[in-house]
């Protein structure tokens, strides 16, 4: 069983349409957050980034991946487990009590086949790390309206 000190704590967790990382300095700059998708159309394949920061206090090693699924409960999405490199999060508990693991992923051509609200999911060794949703919209009107992108 883990302890509390092996527990991470999300600093946030996304979609937009980029994630952009400074080849220096590894800082994540996020283009264009979504709050929901108005399309002219479904089905509709989409090209959507995710944006994931946490916290932990131990380079444990941890299995994160990413869901996605549609307002009926099926999935969309599926990943295998996310590439990330832990020797960063041991280097940086060198100097600090807390190490940050950003991920920023880009996902091409996601199915988005109903109206609703989609659900992505980050997983962290099997359990729901953080979830955020997503409402799709079919409503032409919408489209162009703030937060909204198609």
């Amino acid at each position: 069983m883990r302890e509390e000190t092996d527990e991470v704590v999300v600093n946030y967790f996304l979609l937009c349409d980029q994630v952009i990382v400074d080849a220096q300095t590894g800082k994540h700059s996020i283009i264009g957050i979504y709050s929901g998708i108005a399309t002219n159309r479904l089905p509709v394949q989409i090209n959507i980034a995710v944006a994931l920061s946490g916290r932990v206090q131990t380079a444990t090693q941890r299995e994160l991946s990413l869901r996605i699924s549609a307002p009926d409960g099926t999935q969309v999405l599926a990943t295998p487990p996310l590439k990330y490199d832990w020797n960063i999060v041991h280097t940086a508990l060198q100097s600090c009590p807390y190490a940050t693991v950003q991920l920023g992923i880009q996902l091409r051509g996601v199915n988005l086949a109903m109206p609703g609200v989609y659900t992505a999911a980050m997983y962290c060794d099997g359990s729901i790390l953080a979830i955020y949703p997503l409402q799709v919209a079919l409503a032409p009107g919408l489209a162009g309206a703030p937060g909204f992108s198609d």
